[in-house]
């Protein structure tokens, strides 16, 4: 982890937090840009974060978002911010094994019950 990603975590070590610091975001966005479809763009991303962070550790979450956020926060269209960059996505989670958001084993679940 970079320092600078490291000084992130630092100061946002929760999703919680985020949540709160990108409504703030958002908001300031939403209201200041002529482009309408922007707070629907952002929203959509933060909903793609809450699924992420479900998945994987925080920590690489954060390399995610900041890898994100470097290239589009501040500048970045709604159609900038709607756009899946795959090739982040991949750079930041292949080869992480994802956990089980519901805390069940994945395969105790396929087994048939007893008769």
């Amino acid at each position: 982890m970079s320092s600078s990603n490291w000084q992130f975590l630092k100061a946002v070590p929760s999703f919680n937090i985020f949540s709160h610091l990108w409504t703030i975001y958002l908001t300031l966005c939403a209201s200041s840009s002529p482009d309408y479809d922007l707070a629907v763009s952002l929203g959509r991303f933060y909903l793609h974060i809450a699924a992420l962070q479900e998945l994987f550790p925080w920590n690489q979450v954060v390399d995610y978002i900041v890898a994100i956020c470097t290239e589009r926060l501040g500048k970045a269209s709604a159609a900038n911010w709607a756009h899946f960059d795959n090739e982040v996505h991949l750079t930041h989670f292949q080869g992480l094994v994802a956990h089980n958001p519901s805390g069940s084993n994945v395969a105790s679940n396929s087994k048939r019950p007893p008769p």
